[in-house]
């Protein structure tokens, strides 16, 4: 009896460091997991072009200067395309692929331009409002 004591004694002053232990396999599993996951989710993006990004900013480089840089360093290398994929974050720490439109037609198309649909938000004021959706023959 006391053989069984002596190894349930020893078992309770180990679970610190087990517990750290299925902790780090725990959360190995599931970045091994998650990473196996986010490869086949961007499947439809196969084939759109793109600069290789790099491991740990992507193609967010910090040493080219400010946030606008970077976007149009991008934009020269693709010029001449409609769209492209742009990197926001690395490979190594789970970086986001983003879709970047290029054409400035594509653009209009794709935003939002029946501002009649669009009334009742707080951001404008009832008489402007008014006056926009009464005048649009203005604006085109």
């Amino acid at each position: 009896m006391a053989f069984i004591g002596w190894i349930f004694s020893s078992l309770l002053s180990l679970w610190p460091t087990l517990a750290v232990i299925t902790i780090i396999i725990l959360s190995t599993v599931w970045l091994i997991k998650r990473s196996t996951e986010t490869k086949t989710e961007d499947a439809w993006m196969i084939g759109i072009p793109e600069i290789k990004p790099g491991p740990v900013w992507g193609n967010d480089d910090p040493s080219e200067g400010g946030f606008w840089i970077q976007y149009d360093t991008v934009y020269k290398a693709m010029k001449g395309l409609r769209y492209c994929l742009y990197y926001n974050g690395g490979t190594w720490i789970g970086g986001n692929k983003r879709l970047m439109i290029l054409d400035p037609d594509l653009v209009a198309k794709i935003m939002i331009t029946d501002f009649d649909h669009f009334v009742d938000n707080t951001f404008f004021s009832d008489k402007y409002m008014k006056v926009i959706c009464t005048n649009k023959s203005k604006f085109k």
